[in-house]
């Protein structure tokens, strides 16, 4: 690398041999590198797996992570505490084959759901976990709230700070024990503490905006016990954020997730998607390169809607429409409640019982060349006489497997 001067000025791109950058006003010209070697130890093919992970992770949260380690400056420095701290906490993780630790299988850039390390502050750190209906959620005991300071007290923030409630949706699978995930959104939902005075009830304590115009967080109080929940999350987490003088401070947090999206995932099983060269054979290594690479999952299996509602009494509708490579074995059809609707296994004709909800069940079995799979879709009824007598099983992303635990490992 070397620094250079031209008639032209500053550049970036490539030309023939060579690429070229800018970096602090400074024109910075390289070698382009048109082969990288594979790793040639397990160290170092387990070294690439975390730094992919990490890297990965990183590029998706950038809005987030480029100014949320207090005390760094945007961009650069964050970016560097953030893989410093993330590559620290999980390297020993790495080490253990058999652990259960969504790690980035060779040449997946997408982000995959891991407790990484979000922000790094002085401001006290803000309590949160997901709930059994999978949300990023806080809970604050108090005895009653009758103005906005009330919530803010409860809550342990100040009037003037911001409390950031950040959190990811997206499809996973499992193929061959490799374990694939891709995020379809990302959500952020901003609550100022900048209400005073008496309040009808908590969400009032709070102007919010989000990144999405559907999105909310959602505020209650009762029992003694106020409650602020998100959406339905793969994994998040929440920051607060205080301005002081011409500062920005940060508390400390780290994402959490639902852990029934990672059942069956191991290091192990993702390490072994990477490609590792010999040791120099004069060197001592290995006369034969291991271990296999093995192809890696794509999410297959899609449905053309999420839900299907019925409204005519007595009413049906057919499932939604099942495709994918993966669908290409047996199809068979059921339902978390038939007190609401009843399907047919075969042909997946739905049939109205009662008013509620519940969760049809795509299953599609193996074949020779592809895996079992399964994929689920919501059942709305409405506009029968009489509701069902329990209640209907709560929907889950298409592809996932209902509710899940408190947090990732």
């Amino acid at each position: 690398m070397a620094k250079s001067k031209g008639f032209f000025g500053l550049r970036s791109g490539s030309t023939k041999n060579f690429t070229f950058s800018e970096l602090n006003g400074t024109q910075i010209t390289k070698e382009r590198v048109y082969r990288v070697k594979n790793p040639r130890t397990m160290n170092q093919m387990r070294q690439r797996m975390l730094m992919a992970t990490i890297g990965a992770a990183y590029s998706y949260l950038k809005v987030i992570t480029d100014h949320s380690f207090e005390g760094k400056t945007v961009g650069q420095q964050n970016m560097s505490e953030f893989m410093r701290l993330n590559l620290n906490k999980f390297r020993d993780a790495s080490k253990t084959d058999t652990a259960s630790y969504a790690f980035n299988g060779y040449k997946d850039k997408l982000i995959n759901p891991m407790r990484y390390i979000l922000s790094r502050g002085s401001l006290p750190e803000l309590a949160f976990a997901v709930n059994a209906q999978n949300q990023i959620e806080m809970q604050f005991n108090v005895e009653t709230i009758a103005t906005a300071k009330d919530v803010y007290d409860a809550m342990g923030i100040q009037e003037g700070d911001l409390v950031t409630f950040v959190w990811v949706n997206g499809q996973a699978s499992l193929l061959k024990n490799v374990f694939s995930y891709t995020p379809e959104r990302l959500n952020i939902v901003r609550l100022y503490a900048d209400k005073v005075g008496a309040i009808t009830n908590p969400h009032d304590a709070f102007t919010l905006d989000a990144n999405h115009t559907d999105l909310d967080i959602n505020i209650t109080f009762g029992s003694g016990v106020l409650k602020l929940a998100s959406t339905e999350a793969n994994f998040g987490a929440v920051i607060l954020s205080r301005k002081s003088g011409s500062v920005w401070l940060r508390s400390n947090s780290t994402m959490v997730g639902n852990k029934s999206i990672i059942t069956g995932v191991s290091v192990g099983s993702q390490l072994n998607t990477y490609p590792i060269e010999s040791e120099l054979i004069l060197n001592g290594g290995e006369m034969s390169d291991k271990p296999k690479v093995i192809a890696l999952p794509v999410p297959k299996l899609k449905l053309n809607a999420n839900s299907v509602s019925i409204t005519a009494k007595g009413g049906t509708a057919d499932a939604p429409t099942l495709s994918g490579n993966d669908a290409n074995g047996a199809v068979t059809y059921s339902i978390s409640n038939t007190n609401v609707a009843t399907i047919n296994a075969s042909t997946g004709k739905i049939t109205a019982v009662a008013n509620g909800t519940a969760v049809a069940t795509i299953s599609v079995a193996k074949t020779e060349t592809t895996a079992a799979g399964k994929i689920t879709f919501n059942v709305v009824v409405s506009g029968q006489d009489n509701d069902a007598s329990t209640g209907g099983g709560s929907g889950s992303l298409p592809g996932g497997e209902g509710d899940g635990d408190y947090e990732l490992h």
